[in-house]
């Protein structure tokens, strides 16, 4: 009698190759996973930072364009300075209004109704008036620099803006 030899796997063998590509394929899934997080927290971070240095641009031009004082022209005209406002006059006669209330950096004039917001989701913030020898002042007729301090959830760490007042 002739035996007939049958090729092929058995059973044991096609259990391992099943579960050598299961544990590939969870690697990989898991690997392309993290990278495609990863992408999206880079993305969002690069869009807050953007979100960050346009705020902070437009709050420089418009600190900068604050006007002399035209009854005391040695002194800046600013209404309001304080932790959370800051209101002046800028060069052309509009008054600007930068607050910070919760969460959000809003900006408004008085020649257009309404406020638009600089920024969103701060977790912190404050304005400081410095002196011309950098000590903080309280007295508008000193100021020649303000400072805000920014921490938004977008930062690592906080930061400090400090933008000097034209002369």
């Amino acid at each position: 009698m002739r035996h007939l030899r049958v090729t092929g796997f058995t059973l044991i063998e096609f259990t391992l190759g099943i579960l050598i590509v299961a544990i590939i394929g969870t690697t990989l899934v898991g690997t392309l996973t993290g990278g495609a997080r990863a992408f999206s927290s880079a993305t969002q971070l690069q869009s807050d930072y953007g979100a960050i240095r346009i705020a902070v641009a437009r709050l420089a031009k418009e600190i900068r364009w604050t006007r002399r004082d035209p009854i005391l022209p040695s002194d800046y005209d600013i209404s309001v300075m304080t932790n959370n406002q800051f209101e002046f006059i800028n060069e052309d006669g509009i008054t600007v209004t930068l607050n910070i209330s919760g969460s959000s950096l809003t900006i408004a004039y008085n020649s257009v109704a309404g406020s638009y917001s600089l920024l969103n989701n701060l977790n912190s913030a404050n304005f400081r008036y410095l002196d011309s020898n950098g000590v903080v002042t309280a007295s508008r007729t000193d100021v020649r620099r303000v400072e805000l301090n920014l921490d938004a959830n977008a930062m690592t760490t906080a930061n400090v803006v400090s933008i000097a007042l034209r002369h």
